[in-house]
C-alpha cells in the first residue's frame, strides 16, 4: 500500500504538468488542486463514518431497551438556550420559559403541548449532535471555495472552524498549506487527532491519489487536444 509520502511525492510529479497545461493558468491551476483535494478527502472520509442514521437508530434501541444515554453539555447549552429552560426557585425542577420577548414561540408551544419536556428536548438535541458528529472528520476536510489572498476554512456543526488551507507564494510558485491544530479551535485539535489515526491516513493517501488521478485526466485532454490541431495545422 503506498504510503502518504509516496503519494505526495506522486501527487508533486504530476502537478508539473498539470500546472504548465492548466489553460487559466498556474495559481489557478494550485487552487484548483488545492480543492479537489479536499472534496476527494471528504468523500474517502466517510467510508469510515457510521451510515446516515445509523448513531440515532443504535442509541434510540437503547433507550428503549431501557439504556441510559449521556446528555453533553453542549446539548443542555443549546437547548437551554433556545428554548429559556431555567431551574425553579426552591427546587430541582426545570421549566420551559421560551427565549423570545414573548415567552414560547408557536413552533415550541407546539411541541411543548405535543409533550416535549426539557428531558426530551435534551435527549434530541443530544442525538442530533451525535449524527452530525458521525462525519466529522469528513467536514474537517471539505474546504468552501478554496481561495486566493486569505484563508479559507473547513467548518463544522455549528459554524466551529475546524482547518485552514492557505496559500504559501515561493517565488513564482503557488501552494497551499492545510492545518489542522488546536490554535484554530478546541474541534480542530480533536480532528488532527483522529486524521493521525491508521484508517483516516489510508483514506488522506487515497485522496492524494485520486487528485492526482484527476490532473491526469486533464493533462492526457489537453495531449489529445494538442495533437487534433497539429493534425489540422498539416492537412
Amino acid at each position: 500500500m503506498l504510503t502518504i509520502q509516496q503519494n505526495l511525492d506522486d501527487l508533486g510529479r504530476t502537478f508539473i504538468q498539470y500546472r504548465d497545461l492548466f489553460s487559466k493558468g498556474r495559481q489557478e491551476a494550485s487552487r484548483k488542486m488545492a480543492h479537489n483535494f479536499g472534496v476527494f478527502a471528504a468523500r474517502r472520509m466517510k467510508e469510515i463514518a457510521p451510515a446516515k442514521g445509523e448513531i440515532r437508530s443504535k442509541n434510540l434501541d437503547r433507550l428503549k431497551a431501557h439504556g441510559g444515554l449521556l446528555i453533553s453539555d453542549r446539548a443542555k447549552q443549546l437547548v437551554y438556550l433556545k428554548y429559556g429552560v431555567v431551574q425553579q426557585v426552591g427546587s430541582k425542577r426545570l421549566i420551559i420559559t421560551g427565549s423570545g420577548k414573548r415567552g414560547l414561540s408557536r413552533r415550541q408551544s407546539q411541541e411543548v403541548a405535543a409533550g416535549m419536556g426539557v428531558q426530551q428536548l435534551l435527549v434530541r438535541q443530544e442525538l442530533n449532535l451525535r449524527e452530525s458528529h458521525s462525519r466529522f472528520l469528513a467536514s474537517a476536510m471539505f474546504f468552501r471555495g478554496v481561495r486566493f489572498g486569505g484563508a479559507s476554512w473547513s467548518v463544522g456543526h455549528g459554524g466551529v472552524k475546524l482547518a485552514q488551507a492557505r496559500e504559501s507564494r515561493q517565488s513564482e510558485k503557488h501552494s497551499f498549506t492545510f492545518d489542522w491544530n488546536p490554535g484554530v479551535s478546541k474541534a480542530s485539535g480533536q480532528a488532527a487527532t483522529g486524521l493521525l489515526k491508521p484508517a483516516a491516513q489510508k483514506r488522506i493517501g487515497a485522496a492524494l491519489y485520486d487528485t492526482r488521478l484527476d490532473m491526469l485526466k486533464y493533462i492526457r485532454l489537453k495531449h489529445a487536444q494538442a495533437a487534433q490541431a497539429a493534425a489540422r495545422s498539416i492537412r
